[in-house]
């Protein structure tokens, strides 16, 4: 291995490339057995850091542990961190692979970290704290959404995934990015929000190269180099982890000389894979409904951007339906005031025994303009009951039977601009006058958000509406700031042009 080392060095040496950006680059992929003893936590990355974000991840070995990140400004810390998962799932799980997101950080800031994990503490404590740095405020742009994503082939469910993006020094002044996988096994993430350590954007080229590391349980995963345009990737986290293997893609990639390369449409006989490019007016066929009497959604008229913000407020003042699927659903609804509140519901429209929080609180209700709650674990074909704390009316939803799902993914992303606060989008298909249901999502910190739009059934919710080239993509989004101002913007595109150009919105103020 240090032989190895020793010939990158100097090749990078003999290529004129800054001895600190070598420096970098030694560190940043030397993730093994973080101090000497080679005690667990193992494998600490910093990822998706920006001016005002960063991820870390870790394992624990062999071990499932419950693992914290405790964190500041300075070397008293002062914060802790749970997994992501363990916030989105509502639980606490024992895990071998450990992901902390934090947000709502200050640029260009040294910030200090232990983690806990079990009953080892890395640094200990006789030892400072570790560090890491965020970004200085840029104005650079971000380039359009392009999205690398697939699944895992062993369907483990606690798999991290860092994506390494190569530039002028290959892959040392690139910033790592990273994701967990989502509910269903799949990952995703938007290559176009690479950036370099100086804050400014890669702006990969849609076929260019991608490394991608997969960590699993038990110091198992996999590192291997694809190229974007070949999503969806199934990856696997089955192989032994070493760090000469790492040493052999992250250290040994080509170093360019030119400019990386622009966002710029190519021309290519092969379509990107998750655009099932069939002929307009081609048909589908799917399984019908067998058994069961299922509500249908609404199918809602989004509102068009000359909207006021008294009219998009009366619009969804009632909680509606969205995200439909046989055992899941999400609830949605806006107030005209900040207000706390949680979702009651279950079976019986007199004992709404259980309790659920909106979808980004943990542990405590926070007052919100806008409330999505999202409910899982439930039975096909079968009427539940639920009402917002803020809501004296008791509603009733039955979900749709359980057909054959389509396989494969249409992923669309997007981005937001001149929002902020609290933002959801939602989006419906098209297709002359049939409409899929409804599917929303919450924008990230960053105010850029993904769907698969492929598994999305009709709103009549007994098929499934599998997109084509040709649909149109409905697409409405707002945000509400701290003040009570509403920010809106409503799209309409082809799914062909939001797959592989991505869906920007610039959302205006509403009178």
């Amino acid at each position: 291995m240090k032989q190895s080392r020793a010939k990158i060095l100097l090749f990078l040496l003999l290529s004129a490339i800054a001895i600190p950006l070598t420096i970098v680059a030694l560190q940043r992929f030397n993730i093994f057995n973080p101090n000497a003893a080679g005690a667990t936590p193992e494998l600490v990355i910093i990822s998706n850091l920006t001016d005002v974000t960063a991820s870390i991840s870790w394992t624990s070995g062999e071990s499932a542990t419950l693992t914290n990140l405790h964190w500041g400004e300075s070397t008293l810390l002062g914060n802790v961190e749970s997994d992501l998962r363990d916030k989105r799932d509502k639980t606490t799980k024992l895990r071998t692979t450990h992901y902390v997101q934090l947000t709502g950080l200050q640029p260009n800031t040294t910030y200090y970290y232990r983690i806990i994990s079990g009953e080892t503490t890395y640094p200990a404590e006789d030892q400072p704290p570790a560090t890491f740095k965020t970004l200085a405020r840029s104005s650079a742009t971000q380039p359009l959404s392009l999205t690398a994503y697939g699944d895992i082939e062993t369907q483990e469910e606690d798999v991290v995934v860092i994506a390494y993006i190569p530039g002028k020094t290959a892959y040392a002044g690139i910033i790592p990015l990273s994701t967990v996988l989502n509910d269903d096994g799949t990952w995703l993430l938007n290559v176009a929000s690479a950036r370099n350590t100086d804050g400014t954007y890669v702006d990969p080229a849609e076929n260019g190269e991608i490394a991608l590391l997969t960590i699993g349980a038990q110091g198992k995963g996999s590192i291997k180099t694809y190229s974007i345009a070949d999503s969806p990737l199934s990856l696997n986290a089955t192989a032994t982890l070493t760090q000469s293997g790492l040493d052999s893609i992250l250290l040994s990639a080509p170093i360019t000389t030119t400019p990386t390369p622009t966002n710029t449409p190519t021309t290519t006989t092969k379509p990107r894979q998750d655009v099932p490019l069939r002929p307009p007016g081609s048909t589908v066929t799917v399984t019908p409904t067998t058994s069961g009497t299922v509500t249908p959604t609404p199918t809602t008229t989004i509102p068009q951007s000359n909207i006021s913000k008294s009219q998009l407020l009366a619009s969804f003042a009632s909680p509606s339906v969205s995200n439909v699927t046989d055992s899941s659903l999400s609830i949605m609804f806006l107030t005209t005031t900040k207000i706390v509140g949680t979702l009651n519901w279950g079976t019986s429209s007199t004992s709404l025994t259980s309790n659920r929080l909106d979808d980004r609180d943990t542990s405590a209700a926070t007052a919100r303009y806008i409330h999505h709650y999202t409910l899982t674990g439930l039975t096909a074909n079968k009427q539940y009951f639920f009402k917002p704390t803020a809501d004296p009316t008791t509603r009733t939803f039955t979900t749709p039977a359980k057909i054959a799902t389509p396989s494969g993914q249409t992923i669309i992303t997007g981005s937001l601009t001149n929002g902020s606060g609290e933002c959801l989008v939602r989006t419906q298909i098209q297709r002359n006058s049939v409409y899929s249901s409804v599917i929303t999502t919450l924008p990230n910190s960053l105010n850029s958000w993904a769907v698969n739009v492929m598994p999305v059934r009709t709103a009549a919710l007994d098929t499934f509406m599998i997109p084509v080239a040709t649909d149109t993509v409905l697409t409405n989004a707002f945000c509400f700031e701290s003040n009570g101002d509403v920010y809106y913007q409503a799209d309409a595109t082809t799914v062909q042009q939001a797959v592989t150009s991505g869906i920007s919105m610039t959302l205006v103020k509403l009178q």
